[in-house]
């Protein structure tokens, strides 16, 4: 079985290159399409990864249930079962104001939820830095999750340390990863060593 996979906020290609790597070694995953909004990071992307699947800018450009149904220029995706992104952290990361869902790079969350509520994958995971948990003493955190499971999907939350994997540095990180509710008995997430 195949999944066709979605990656959001690509940056210069983290969760492609974990998802080719797997891909690989078990097979069984297909990109439909990529997006980031920094030109350098596109420039890199694509001669990394090639001009497979669509590209395209801007999130805020994907037609969803939200978007105006009558509006032109929005992107309409094609069939996925898996969104990987790693939405802004800027907002939520030790260093600035910490603004969280007040800033206009936090809200993209929502978005996300627009795309899971109107393109239904069965999976998705997202990823942000660790000390999200504390804004707000962790309401923003709480509230996050709320939309994630209002938008029809078991959310886990991961505190993973990229050191425990291999990776030479202490960096923790936060990842979402959610089930459709009604493929739940079909995908289980399993715990990390």
């Amino acid at each position: 079985m195949t999944l066709r996979y979605l990656d959001l906020f690509c940056g210069i290609g983290g969760f492609r290159l974990a998802a080719e790597q797997f891909s690989k070694k078990f097979g069984g995953l297909e990109i439909v399409g990529s997006s980031d909004l920094d030109p350098l990071c596109q420039r890199f992307y694509e001669r990394a990864f090639g001009s497979e699947g669509l590209f395209f800018s801007d999130v805020n450009n994907i037609r969803t249930d939200a978007s105006d149904r009558n509006a032109k220029g929005l992107i309409d995706l094609p069939e996925f079962d898996l969104l990987l992104g790693g939405f802004p952290c800027q907002p939520f990361a030790n260093i600035g104001p910490r603004s969280g869902l007040h800033d206009p790079r936090g809200i993209l969350i929502f978005k996300i939820c627009d795309i899971l509520k109107s393109y239904r994958p069965k999976l998705f995971v997202l990823e942000n830095v660790q000390k999200m948990r504390n804004i707000e003493k962790g309401e923003t955190l709480g509230k996050i999750v709320a939309y994630l499971e209002e938008a029809g999907y078991r959310t886990h939350i991961l505190d993973l340390c990229a050191s425990n994997y291999g990776v030479p540095q202490q960096r923790r990180r936060i990842f979402f990863c959610g089930v459709r509710r009604d493929r739940e008995k079909e995908y289980s997430l399993p715990l990390p060593r």
